[in-house]
């Protein structure tokens, strides 16, 4: 049975020990006298009527009983409460999963495990819980032994950049109610939390310099390809102090770190607080390139990968007859990436009249009316009205002058975007084929030739969202299809839903390589990777950057330690009061009623003489 103190201050009453101690060294001094016949003199100890000094100790009862009262007094005064045999507390532990705790993460663990060591002698039975901020992390563990969650939490490696961590922290309440639980967030710096909340943190502010930011351009500043591509990188000195630190630039091949070094280190000497642009070609033959600066104790903005950009192209095939075709290649093509098709067989996308047959995803215009009656009426003014459909969503319609609408009725399955009085005026289109084959098409009402639609920048970025759509289907499987980009941690990667596997090479000192399913996601860590299919073809290279240049400043870094309170408050809920407490009460009475008996009796003891 665990036991706490109600008033740890109470134990300062142990002070009066050695003040006791002091105090029976202490002897009166004798008082000297001349005599010529010393047989005279009975052999007696001296009389202490000369003053004080110190002696050496000599045991007494007295003393014993003194110090006997002063070890029960203080135990009354710390208020000792018993732990419940029936105790049981859930602990919900809330690691901050930002990037920045990175820099003290082993001080971090340390302190913890001390932590949650005292927090559990709180109860007969502890629950743990353990969960790391940010989106889509699943729990880390969860059980009734300690040293299972501290085993989970030598597994925690936080990379990601500045989040919200309210949502984890309802989620760790719902875990452990204020009644029978304790939330705990470890971070590193102080932040606001909800009430009842604890928060830990052995944050400390430090100097450093690290990439904010990094990327590769191809073309030149008159975008074309005959620059060539080149790097461009921003350091930043998030310190007080000015710092002095040199970039290597490393470049490699399509597999593994880069390790070839491709220009000659120069020194950046950095004001406090300032940034640093840099750039150079990137060099030939290579498809990585790794960013280095020296490293100093926050590691991850200390190094940032590259690959060398290849695009997901979208050849897109216009079939001929297609009312105003000529134009709505030219707006697709504005897209970007967008490339021709010889064929539809070769073709990503097509542009079509509506109703053609095939199976590719395709642009489609409405074909016009035998008696084109919108011809004859012209525009008509009523402007149409959009829905909240994604492709369409935040974007100005109102300058869209058109003739009426030539869908007659949305079919079943119809996602209408725009309508026109009555009449759908732009809508998605799925089919099913009877080979079990989808079709989705997008397909116009009007023809924009002769109407505003030509000069309204919302039909231009409609079709550069379809565009999308459509190079997110695109299986990177097929010859000369597969693409390579610098993305963001963590960042969804459209691909085929069939298995694949993602490769990761951390760029991180020590981290090892690996190899697992791919979840239709970048890596949360900074590195390079690949995707491959079944086959082992590579789908997609790409480099995932977690630069957040906010994770790097700890000018506002600081330890913070709320625990100790909560902790303390929830150990008395859960505890009773020492049942013998009228015992050590009346021990303390007893025992300096014979400290003073013992002493009163030797004063009054008479000295014999002859």
């Amino acid at each position: 049975m665990g036991i706490v103190f109600a008033n740890p201050w109470g134990l300062a009453a142990l002070a009066a020990v050695p003040a006791l101690v002091a105090i029976h060294c202490l002897r009166r001094r004798s008082r000297q006298v001349r005599a010529s016949t010393l047989f005279l003199l009975d052999h007696a100890a001296p009389r202490p009527t000369g003053g004080t000094r110190l002696d050496r100790f000599r045991q007494s009862l007295p003393f014993w009983m003194q110090l006997l009262a002063i070890l029960a007094a203080t135990w009354l005064l710390a208020e000792p409460r018993w732990i419940r045999a029936d105790a049981r507390q859930t602990v919900s532990v809330v690691l901050d999963g930002s990037a920045s705790m990175a820099a003290g993460l082993a001080e971090t663990k340390r302190a913890l495990a001390a932590a949650l060591a005292r927090v559990a002698r709180g109860a007969a039975r502890t629950d743990w819980r353990l969960l790391e901020t940010g989106p889509r992390r699943a729990p880390l563990h969860a059980g009734d032994r300690l040293d299972g969650l501290l085993e989970a939490l030598d597994l925690w490696r936080p990379s990601q950049g500045s989040h919200d961590f309210r949502p984890t922290l309802a989620v760790a309440s719902s875990l452990a109610p204020a009644g029978s639980g304790i939330v705990v967030l470890v971070t590193d710096r102080p932040v606001e939390v909800p009430a009842g909340v604890a928060v830990l943190s052995v944050g400390r502010p430090l100097d450093n310099v690290g990439i904010a930011g990094a990327d590769c351009r191809v073309g030149g500043e008159d975008d074309t390809a005959a620059a060539g591509p080149r790097w461009r990188a921003l350091v930043t000195n998030h310190g007080a102090t000015a710092a002095v630190r040199t970039l290597t630039v490393l470049a490699g091949g399509p597999d593994g770190l880069p390790e070839t070094p491709a220009a000659v280190p120069s020194p950046l000497t950095l004001a406090p607080g300032s940034t640093e642009a840099l750039e150079g070609p990137w060099p030939a033959g290579a498809t990585r390139l790794l960013l280095a600066l020296d490293a100093d104790r926050f590691p991850l903005d200390d190094r940032a990968p590259l690959v060398l950009p290849r695009p997901r192209t979208v050849r897109v095939a216009l079939r001929e007859g297609t009312p105003a075709g000529e134009w709505l290649a030219r707006a697709v093509a504005a897209a970007g990436d967008v490339v021709p098709a010889a064929d539809v067989s070769a073709a990503d996308m097509v542009i079509e009249v509506a109703g053609s047959e095939g199976t590719l995803p395709a642009v489609q215009i409405a074909p016009a009316p035998e008696d084109d009656a919108g011809a004859a009426a012209g525009l008509d003014p009523e402007p149409p009205a959009a829905t909240d459909e994604a492709l369409v969503r935040d974007l100005a319609w109102a300058g869209l002058l058109t003739g009426p609408s030539r869908i007659a009725a949305a079919d079943a399955g119809d996602q209408v975007l725009l309508w026109k009085g009555s009449r759908p005026l732009v809508l998605v289109r799925t089919s099913i084929r009877a080979d079990g084959a989808v079709r989705r098409a997008l397909v116009l009402g009007f023809d924009p030739r002769g109407t505003s639609a030509e000069r309204l920048p919302a039909l231009v970025v409609l079709l550069a969202r379809w565009v999308e759509r459509v190079r997110d289907g695109i299986d990177p499987a097929g010859a000369d299809r597969g693409w390579a980009a610098n993305v963001e941690t963590d960042q969804a990667l459209p691909l085929p839903a069939r298995p694949l596997r993602l490769e990761v090479t951390p760029t991180a000192e020590g981290a090892a390589p690996r190899e697992e399913p791919f979840a239709r996601r970048a890596p949360h860590e900074t590195s390079f990777f690949t995707v491959r299919d079944g086959d082992g073809a590579r789908l997609v290279s790409g480099a995932a950057l977690g630069l957040d240049p906010r994770e790097g400043d700890f000018r506002d870094a600081a330890p913070v330690d709320t625990l100790a309170g909560l902790e303390r408050e929830r150990a008395l809920v859960q505890s009773v009061a020492d049942p013998w407490a009228p015992g050590w009460i009346a021990l303390v009475a007893v025992a300096l009623l014979a400290a003073w008996a013992r002493s009163t009796a030797g004063a009054a003891t008479p000295r014999g003489t002859r």
